[in-house]
């Protein structure tokens, strides 16, 4: 066998080696540290979430988010992550700017991911599109009161109105 036939058949092999052992991202990401933040995503949504404890959720959130750093976990789990606590900051209503940025961070991680459809509200869903565009928090839009009826003040913000009746028999 001559020399070009034994390098030509060495070769793919080195390259395909070096480009493995050069790059820095194939040792960057912890399968332990993903395994972890996983974890306490499950906890965090799974039980603290629905439990309705948003301090702990996100508590459990943050923790995952920074232990996973900018390259211990795969770009698609750190967009996971910032997605919900984007829905636990805007549903629990601790800080809905910092959920909208949540939003936005999580789709410049990874913009194939989407709302998690068990935890999908309207609200979060009008977050969700003006993350899409890059934008800032918005408020759902407040629904018109009936004609020559004036909305109560503090009207509470949610996904339903209602209209108190004009009298009542005595």
């Amino acid at each position: 066998m001559s020399r070009t036939g034994v390098l030509a058949r060495i070769l793919p092999l080195l390259c395909i080696l070096g480009a493995l052992f050069m790059s820095p991202s194939a040792f960057a990401q912890d399968k332990k540290t993903e395994a972890t933040a996983k974890a306490l995503q499950k906890k965090a949504m799974g039980d603290d979430y629905l439990g309705t404890d948003f301090a702990k959720a996100k508590e459990k959130l943050d923790k995952a988010i920074a232990a996973c750093g900018t390259d211990k976990c795969n770009a698609n789990l750190r967009a996971l992550l910032k997605r919900d606590l984007g829905t636990v900051l805007i549903v629990g209503g601790a800080d809905k700017a910092a959920g909208q940025a949540a939003f936005v961070e999580a789709l410049a991680a990874d913009a194939s991911i989407q709302l998690d459809p068990d935890f999908k509200t309207k609200e979060l869903e009008v977050a969700w599109e003006k993350a899409k565009k890059g934008g800032a928090a918005v408020k759902p839009p407040k629904k018109d009161p009936p004609e020559g009826k004036a909305p109560p003040a503090g009207d509470p913000e949610g996904d339903f109105s209602h209209t108190p009746v004009d009298a009542a028999q005595v």
